[in-house]
């Protein structure tokens, strides 16, 4: 016969006391959810009277950095903290996703930190299919348009809120919403969804401005340039630079 310990081993998870390197008993837990190069997201459950502390102390965004994904500069974490708080946890100082529950709501807790693991695997996919997990390209445009107008406001990694929907922007330059994209199906199939939800959320659609990396592949680059086009302003990073 199944037993419920056997099924919850199948699933993935597995539980054991631990130590951590600071000195701090805990209750360790393994999730079924891996980021790419197949380390699973873990967490850890820390009793402090009648408060317990759930959080990864900070495994998940060293995992990603170890990948290869730039996080170096914390304005690129906003996504990540917009994520954990909107799962009412925390992304703290040091990179770790933080929360605290009493035995009452440790359930509901632990409910919302699967929550927040399944969106860190998205984001980190997402980035990695980008083509730019070391931000090259992101800081050469964040470069390039304080070049442009160094008068114009740029605010780096916006978010906007759309009929109840919050998105998120690479740049705010002006009025101006900016992404950069690199030239593969899935990230611009990502920003095509996007602008979409937001011309039917919205009377008026707002500025928005996708700049394409054309440094690969230029016939590429410039067919999904093209794409992008169709429902929004978008150009070629050359063309940007010669503005």
């Amino acid at each position: 016969m199944t037993s419920c310990s056997n099924i919850f081993n199948d699933f993935g998870f597995s539980c054991s006391q631990v130590r951590l390197p600071r000195g701090d008993e805990a209750t360790y837990i393994s999730t079924p959810f891996t980021l790419a190069h197949g380390k699973p997201l873990d967490l850890f459950l820390i009793e402090s009277g009648d408060s317990i502390c759930i959080t990864d102390d900070g495994f998940s965004m060293a995992e990603m950095i170890a990948s290869g994904i730039n996080l170096s500069d914390r304005r690129t974490w906003r996504g990540l903290a917009d994520l954990a708080e909107s799962f009412g946890f925390e992304l703290d100082d040091n990179g770790a996703l933080t929360s605290h529950a009493t035995h009452e709501t440790l359930s509901i807790k632990l409910q919302s930190i699967l929550s927040v693991f399944a969106g860190v695997c998205s984001w980190e996919k997402e980035r990695l299919e980008s083509r730019d997990a070391d931000l090259s390209f992101y800081l050469a445009v964040e470069k390039k348009l304080r070049a442009i107008d160094d008068n114009r406001k740029l605010i780096p990694n916006a978010t906007k809120v759309f009929g109840g929907q919050s998105y998120d922007f690479d740049f705010q330059w002006g009025d101006t919403l900016v992404d950069t994209v690199r030239p593969h199906h899935n990230a611009v199939n990502a920003k095509l969804r996007k602008v979409t939800e937001i011309s039917l959320a919205c009377e008026e659609a707002p500025d928005v401005l996708f700049i394409v990396d054309d440094s690969g592949d230029i016939n590429r680059a410039s067919k999904e340039c093209k794409v992008l086009g169709v429902h929004s302003r978008a150009v070629l990073f050359r063309q940007l630079q010669a503005a």
